[in-house]
């Protein structure tokens, strides 16, 4: 924000109409940035957000009739059928406004200064985004710990998604890692002299959130890949100097710049101005993900409070028709483990083999209901559980069975309890 270009340059008409699309394009996808960070802006905003949605809905009905499919409410997709729609109705509108707009600045030499303000919107822009991801990493809000529904979830179970979320969840080091990249980048880009260095990393981190992205079929294709091609556009002006030192090996010269300020007096006012301007962007991003995670903790700690049998359980005695089964390996007719989610019962035998029925459970009549795949099988069991063990008693078909299982807890799980080694004799890959 405190310098511009000394020379004025004289463009060609293609770049002419290059820098109008894309200036155009990302003015339409960015709105109603910066605006939003006004208080009370919303007051505004509101009308125009709701102005956008229906010429949005009008949009899609008009192009794929009964085949547009009506947004529901927040579903934490980005990339809905809406989505799409309001990209096609955003690239439609920019070659209408372009070409308007080409008709009646026929004569323009060049954007010089319209490219030099725009760069400043899109590296604010970006660089609020990146933080605002970053601290979510750091603070480990996007991708919490893992929970025991994780760890008795099998891999054949999850869904892309989930196994990444899984996968980052894991490793509290690794997530941090990943959103302190976010974090320096954004905040490099801030600062004009540090602009291009920011926009470098911002380049490398996001194009490996964007292959993420696409690779484990998460909602956020569209929204990342918008944000990895802005942090390209605010590399462009250094194109032919990255090029040089990174290629050519020549010397990159330094942009020739000049002040906007004049005096002391101005240079005060826009650096006190500047200053505001990042202390309450930067804060109210840590509060915002403050405030999450401090919701989320307060979740989970709910979620622990609340009594439930979900869960893995080691059985230590199976008593089948009054005759108590030892655990013996390769045994078919002994449980060995039982996994308990949701509607869900896992039941393992001593041979290894797991077979998942159906699950009705309720804590406060202390019984449960579970059915083979099939159907053809029922058991009903009345039931005690603490934190500890769970006691089982009742009918599996016509054989009268009691259970006496031990819960796992998070330690128990390999994946909590291996744990980090500098040395190992050899690979522990299971």
């Amino acid at each position: 924000m405190e310098n511009v270009i000394i020379q004025q340059t004289r463009w060609s008409a293609s770049s002419l109409i290059a820098f109008r699309l894309i200036f155009v394009y990302f003015v339409i996808y960015i709105v109603p940035f910066p605006l939003g960070w006004i208080p009370f802006a919303g007051l505004v905003l509101q009308p125009l957000s709701n102005l956008s949605f229906n010429a949005t809905e009008h949009f899609g009905r008009m192009i794929f009739e009964a085949a547009y499919v009506s947004p529901p409410a927040s579903t934490g997709s980005g990339d809905t059928m809406y989505n799409y729609v309001q990209l096609l109705l955003g690239v439609c509108l920019t070659f209408v406004i372009v070409f308007i707009w080409s008709l009646m600045d026929r004569r323009r030499n060049n954007y010089d200064h319209l490219l030099y303000w725009s760069m400043i919107v899109m590296r604010y822009y970006l660089a609020t985004i990146m933080l605002s991801y970053g601290l979510a990493k750091v603070f480990r809000t996007q991708f919490p710990p893992l929970s025991l529904f994780n760890l008795n979830k099998s891999y054949g179970e999850s869904s892309p998604m989930g196994l990444l979320w899984t996968f980052m969840g894991y490793s509290g080091v690794y997530s941090v890692f990943a959103g302190l990249g976010e974090v320096i980048g954004g905040v490099l880009l801030f600062f004009r002299r540090t602009r291009l260095l920011g926009a470098l990393i911002v380049v490398m981190v996001m194009s490996h959130v964007v292959v993420l992205n696409f690779a484990f079929d998460v909602p956020v294709k569209l929204f990342s890949t918008h944000l990895l091609l802005i942090a390209f556009l605010i590399m462009t002006p250094d194109r032919k100097r990255l090029l040089n030192f990174f290629i050519l090996n020549k010397s990159a010269d330094p942009v020739p710049v000049k002040l906007l300020y004049n005096s002391q007096r101005e240079k005060w006012i826009y650096f006190v101005g500047k200053a505001v301007i990042l202390v309450y962007m930067v804060s109210q991003t840590f509060i915002n993900n403050l405030s999450t995670r401090d919701s989320m903790a307060e979740y989970f700690s709910q979620v622990q409070r609340e009594p439930t049998i979900n869960g893995t359980y080691e059985v230590e005695t199976f008593v089948i028709n009054n005759d108590t089964l030892p655990p013996t390996q390769g045994n078919t007719r002994r449980w060995k483990e039982m996994t308990i989610t949701g509607q869900k019962i896992e039941l393992q035998n001593m041979d290894d083999a797991a077979i998942s029925w159906h699950f009705l459970g309720n804590v406060g009549y202390r019984r449960m209901i579970i059915h083979s795949p099939d159907l053809a099988t029922n058991g009903q069991f009345t039931f005690t559980s603490d934190s500890s063990r769970m006691f089982m008693e009742g009918l599996l078909h016509t054989d009268t069975l009691k259970v006496v299982a031990k819960r796992k807890t998070d330690s128990e799980f390999l994946l909590v309890s291996r744990g980090f080694h500098w040395m190992n004799e050899y690979p522990f890959n299971r």
